[in-house]
């Protein structure tokens, strides 16, 4: 019974460092989504809405394009797994108060 309390408390501990896990790289994904909204606007909108336009131009704004589109679906699939993530953890809470 005692080692069952061990590895409840040890799966316990893993889903909550899981969890902080996700929360840091969601944290770092925002940043990384403001820093690129940022750089489309002022490397590739800005001389676009001077008259200079280029095929690097172009393939820039491409580019930051995808990269932006990508950080938003790992944002998504971040956000999914913490949902999931907290939904075990209430299921696990509550077998352990019927079980008590």
């Amino acid at each position: 019974m005692r080692r069952l309390q061990y590895y409840h408390d040890y799966m316990k501990f893993l889903i909550k460092l899981w969890i902080a896990l996700s929360l840091i790289i969601i944290v770092a994904l925002v940043y990384k989504l403001f820093d690129t909204y940022t750089s489309l606007k002022y490397e590739v909108e800005e001389p676009v809405a001077m008259g200079k336009t280029s095929e690097i131009l172009e393939d820039r704004a491409y580019c930051l394009n995808q990269v932006i589109m990508w950080l938003w679906v790992i944002t998504g699939i971040q956000i999914i797994n913490i949902a999931v993530l907290f939904k075990v953890v209430t299921k696990v809470r509550e077998r352990s108060l019927l079980a008590e």
